[in-house]
């Protein structure tokens, strides 16, 4: 039981600290034999009066009430400090781990940026259900090349994050699996039977060789451009000007029973991934197997790196991005 000296009230809940009613700090024992309302701590109880002296907590003298030796004063001051004293340590170990979570999380975000994107097309165009849009952001992490429709005409465009403006890459009917240079100045892209190449800087779309129905490609530092030309053709090479393209060698046992298709460079413009699917005799009766494999424009040999996964993204940060299941 604690009891205000100040009126005399006795509280039954040995968790309150100051009195209800003047704010006094509460000290244990009985102060006065005067009857006093006890406050009851449980839910739905009902206040009652009582003496007391039919309590069996300890009696403080009539001069320690008093204060004539300032007893009840230092009393009162030592009771409040070591009441305050949970609530000063809780204060301080929270201004402590504020500190640490804030040192911690400033350092791990110093050189990182985070960037939020919805992206949707512009009003007077639209994507379509008859064959694949396709949206890459640029490796400048700046722009996305997307193809939408617009009159009945599927056409690639490009637009910066910042600004709601797409600008039309004439001569880009019918975009296939478009992909940036390593620059964010170009972008690459299967169209009508051809591979193309666009700039931003303007003009039409630049024919670069032949490719059926491509399927992936990508563009390296040293302006080599690497793609898939058709579904059942081995991956082939070209120059990012245009040209005769190369047949690139890729060691396997039955290379008309696979398909080689998504080729993604590696940061040494020499290496590269792709993804690698086996079918027929190659598999076993059939089974069709896919995997994410690693190659090089030197060297015939291969090399797995996931026995499955869609088509893999290479980041500058040394991750591959791929989806499963």
């Amino acid at each position: 039981m604690k009891r205000c000296p100040e009126c005399r009230k006795d509280y039954l809940d040995d968790s309150l600290l100051y009195c209800l009613d003047d704010g006094t700090p509460l000290v244990q024992g009985i102060v006065s034999d005067e009857p006093a309302t006890a406050i009851l701590s449980e839910p739905g109880a009902v206040a009652t009066g009582f003496r007391s002296s039919e309590s069996p907590t300890q009696k403080l003298s009539a001069r320690e009430i008093a204060g004539d030796d300032g007893a009840v004063g230092q009393l009162s001051t030592s009771y409040r400090w070591r009441s305050h004293l949970p609530w000063i340590a809780a204060g301080v170990f929270a201004l402590i781990a504020a500190a640490l979570g804030y040192a911690y999380f400033n350092k791990a975000t110093t050189n990182e940026k985070a960037v939020r994107l919805s992206f949707a097309h512009p009003p007077e165009l639209s994507f379509n259900d008859v064959q694949p849009d396709f949206a890459v952001i640029s490796p400048d992490g700046q722009k996305i090349a997307f193809s939408a429709t617009s009159n009945g005409k599927n056409m690639l465009y490009v637009r910066d994050l910042e600004s709601t403006e797409a600008k039309l890459l004439p001569g880009s009917e019918n975009p296939l699996e478009p992909f940036w240079s390593p620059d964010s100045r170009s972008v690459a892209y299967g169209s009508n039977g051809k591979l193309k190449r666009s700039d931003l800087t303007g003009g039409n779309g630049q024919v670069l060789c032949d490719a059926a129905r491509i399927v992936g490609g990508s563009w390296s530092k040293d302006g080599v451009i690497i793609f898939a030309p058709d579904y059942r053709k081995p991956l082939s090479q070209v120059s990012a000007k245009g040209g005769e393209p190369q047949t690139i060698n890729i060691q396997s046992e039955n290379i008309d029973n696979e398909r080689h298709n998504h080729p993604v460079f590696l940061p040494d413009g020499r290496h590269f991934l792709f993804r690698r699917e086996i079918g027929g005799q190659a598999a076993g009766p059939g089974v069709q197997r896919h995997g994410v494999w690693a190659g090089s424009l030197d060297s015939p040999e291969i090399k797995q790196v996931l026995p499955d996964g869609s088509n893999p993204v290479y980041t500058p940060e040394g991750w591959l991005v791929f989806v499963r299941n």
